[in-house]
């Protein structure tokens, strides 16, 4: 496991965690990706493993947004290049669009299947 969260009500508690933490990971000869390291207030809010959480709330984040609506625009090009490619129109064309309509809307229900909060909450509570 190589993600994790340290939370502290205390400042100086929080710098002896990390410091304990960065000598751990300097004797296993590892390095903290700067950009994916936060320190700071809760109130602020961060990204962790999809998610973006504050003091009273946890949504998807931006950057996971942007990356499932990315990863879909490319499946459409790449469909639609197929299929214009294949030489198809009329009927199959009507056939074609139906189906790209279909692999979307699958695509789309299983991404939002898997970031429902109340899913994940029922995961993480199952195996705590």
């Amino acid at each position: 496991m190589d993600d994790w969260i340290v939370l502290s009500n205390n400042k100086y508690q929080l710098r002896r965690f990390i410091k304990k933490i960065n000598e751990t990971l300097a004797g296993l000869k590892l390095v903290k990706a700067k950009d994916k390291t936060y320190v700071g207030k809760l109130t602020n809010g961060f990204d962790f493993l999809g998610f973006h959480f504050k003091q009273k709330s946890i949504t998807v984040s931006n950057k996971t947004v942007v990356k499932f609506l990315n990863k879909l625009t490319a499946k459409v090009h790449s469909w639609m290049n197929r299929f214009y490619e294949s030489g198809l129109y009329g009927l199959k064309k009507m056939k074609g669009e139906s189906k790209l309509a279909e692999i979307i809307s699958l695509y789309a229900k299983n991404w939002l299947r898997w970031y429902s909060l109340k899913n994940n909450f029922q995961i993480i509570t199952k195996h705590s």
